[in-house]
């Protein structure tokens, strides 16, 4: 993982901010890593029980199916994020 998530609440939500800041900035042009930081955002937001970002980490995981030109799998991550 890239960032641990053994910490308190604070710091799970410090290192799920830094794992959406990543994405956005690795997605152009590793879409492959992004989709594996918008894994790591998905469990720590299942951790958190954040539904707001555990949708967000599955709409990101869709987005970088898409950007890799796996249209299939983009949909299902989209339709579950809703």
């Amino acid at each position: 993982t890239l960032i641990t998530t053994t910490g308190g609440l604070a710091q799970k939500l410090d290192s799920l901010y830094l794992l959406r800041e990543v994405f956005q900035v690795t997605l152009p042009e590793n879409p492959e890593k992004s989709i594996r930081i918008a894994n790591e955002m998905l469990s720590l937001a299942r951790q958190l029980q954040d539904k707001e970002a555990e949708g967000e980490a599955l709409y990101n995981i869709g987005y970088g199916h898409y950007v890799m030109g796996h249209n299939a799998q983009a949909i299902q991550f989209y339709q579950q994020a809703r």
